[in-house]
């Protein structure tokens, strides 16, 4: 029975692991994950078990989880771009990752075990961990992606285009996660908000740093009537110029951790080896 259990919580290790890794994986594309799902829970045992586990236990949570949750969850979601998904789906899959870890727990404590108990914790917060991780990474990628998108959108509107059309353009061109975030303001605007509630909501839904001053640069030449090109130009030069600064500064501060590690885990490590060989030499 115990070596039945071990295998048990050695199988949910390596499914969240593997599911873990295709979702960080940066060469596999969020579209395909959302199909490869979909597409196991139509045809496997398991996704069909989940779904019913979705449906049964999940939606007994989402029914009792409060607005506070809700919205952090709706914007965890919006940072971590998957439009496709929504609130229950994420606290359903919480809540029936929890209660298949329970019943492990439940088994490995009648064996007077309490090695489980833990994996009910990390069952239910499995999933936001997923969120918060692709949502600093899409954070991070926009960091990197905003400078050039800026510069092919000045000289697209050098180039005789409007504002709108301009940004059209420029994001389907150039996607990434930039692109993705500004055809979503541009569609808020397409069904009647204003353009500077639209880049308000881009602020407040994107995680990156430098779209937020971004967008508030933007919102204050625009009230000043600054030229929009000129503007997109030196913000884009100023934005290469602080992520250099940052650069140098990560840089700087690694150093000193790759000192600490050298001196505390990989010189003691050699010594270690120096003197077990000399060891096994003497009495051998």
């Amino acid at each position: 029975m115990s070596a039945v259990l071990a295998l048990g919580a050695l199988g949910l290790y390596l499914v969240g692991l593997q599911g873990y890794r295709l979702v960080r994986d940066p060469g596999v594309g969020e579209a395909y994950v959302e199909q490869l799902e979909v597409h196991e829970q139509r045809t496997s045992l398991v996704g069909r078990l989940l779904a019913v586990l979705d449906r049964v236990v999940g939606q007994r949570v989402v029914r009792a989880s409060s607005k506070e949750s809700r919205v952090a969850v709706e914007r965890a979601l919006a940072r971590a771009g998957r439009t496709g998904e929504t609130y229950e789906s994420v606290i359903s899959r919480q809540a029936t990752w929890a209660f298949l870890a329970g019943v492990l727990a439940l088994l490995l404590l009648l064996q007077g075990s309490f090695l489980g108990l833990p994996f009910v914790v990390v069952g239910w917060f499995f999933p936001r961990l997923v969120l918060y991780l692709t949502g600093r990474d899409r954070a991070a990628a926009i960091d990197r992606e905003l400078p050039d998108f800026l510069d092919v959108l000045a000289v697209t509107i050098s180039a005789g285009l409007g504002f709108r059309a301009a940004m059209q353009r420029v994001s389907v061109m150039v996607g990434g996660a930039v692109g993705e975030e500004m055809l979503i303001a541009l569609r808020q605007i397409e069904i009647g908000a204003s353009r500077r509630a639209a880049f308000a909501e881009l602020r407040e839904r994107s995680s990156s740093v430098a779209l937020a001053e971004f967008v508030t640069a933007y919102l204050q030449a625009e009230e000043l009537g600054a030229p929009i090109g000129e503007f997109l130009t030196s913000y884009a030069t100023d934005l290469r110029r602080t992520s250099g600064q940052k650069a140098r500064k990560a840089a700087a501060q690694a150093n000193p951790k790759i000192s600490l590690v050298l001196t505390l885990v990989i010189m003691p490590s050699i010594a270690l080896l120096m003197v077990g060989s000399i060891v096994v030499t003497q009495f051998l």
